[in-house]
């Protein structure tokens, strides 16, 4: 008995338009009747037809009917076969705007960020629904917030606190916030980057953010660099920080000892002095 036999009459070209896309393409689907366009195990067995040819799977989508658009269980079943701004550009405007179904797509997306990068603003610019997906995934989804949602310093605080990377999104006059860039090195010292440059050159910015990591050592300013607490802060951390720091201080014993305390490879970034030093090389190995 045919695969097919069971079918309602509506149906009954299905097996016809499975074989045209094997032989032809996908856009096939052009002249099949709404009853197919609107099944989705009809139109998923189309996309994997599609694939095995080595055509894009996605132009299936432009022909969908609208139960198929409303559908958001089919939809994403298509997740393993299309973009995910095809699946976007297929759901009704309904699904676009739901909440529930980019929560879904996000989940479905191997690179996990779903449909959320064309969503309009109801959706990005829904200040808690971002903040959500920040703490719950991370500060680098906070670059899918509206331009508003950027712009606005109580948003942008709250994300940095949930986040500290998320200042990289956040609108270049916020990065000069010293308040916000607090909140963002104390959540995560490599936020330090992301700040603006006046504020790499504060003392308290730049010590939270050493606090954190010493990697950071390298973003503050020229003058900060040179100070010793703040380098052996850095080097505590992490020790290849000391080539970050100046000759004068990559030539103090205490702050290279501390550097290679947890490994000897950044005694590499000591002055030759140093290096020649035989009591301070026989404490590094």
């Amino acid at each position: 008995m045919s695969r097919w036999s069971h079918l309602p009459p509506e149906l009954r070209a299905w097996p016809l338009y499975i074989r045209r896309v094997q032989g032809s393409s996908i856009h096939e689907l052009k002249h099949a009747k709404e009853a197919l366009l609107g099944h989705p195990e009809f139109i998923l067995e189309a996309m994997q037809v599609a694939s095995r040819n080595g055509e894009s799977p996605d132009g299936a989508l432009q022909y969908v009917t609208e139960p198929f658009r409303n559908d958001a269980e089919a939809l994403l079943k298509c997740a393993s076969h299309c973009s995910m701004k095809s699946i976007f550009e297929a759901a009704s405007k309904e699904l676009q705007s739901s909440k529930d179904f980019c929560w879904a797509t996000m989940r479905a997306d191997f690179k996990g960020v779903g449909i959320l990068p064309w969503a309009g603003d109801e959706l990005r610019g829904d200040r808690d629904f971002i903040l959500d997906i920040i703490e719950q995934k991370s500060g680098d989804f906070f670059r899918f917030a509206s331009d508003e949602l950027r712009k606005d310093r109580e948003t942008v605080l709250a994300a940095v606190r949930l986040s500290g990377l998320a200042l990289e999104f956040a609108s270049p006059r916020l990065t000069n916030d010293r308040e916000v860039v607090m909140a963002a090195v104390r959540q995560s010292g490599s936020a330090l980057q992301f700040v603006f440059e006046r504020l790499r050159g504060d003392r308290d910015v730049v010590f939270a953010a050493l606090q954190q990591t010493g990697l950071v050592l390298q973003h503050a300013s020229e003058e900060l660099r040179a100070d010793r607490d703040l380098v052996l802060t850095a080097v505590r951390s992490w020790g290849f920080a000391l080539q970050d720091a100046p000759a004068t201080l990559r030539g103090d014993p205490e702050i290279v000892l501390a550097a290679v305390g947890a490994s000897a490879g950044p005694f590499r970034f000591a002055t030759d002095e140093l290096k020649r030093d035989r009591d301070l090389v026989m404490k590094v190995v």
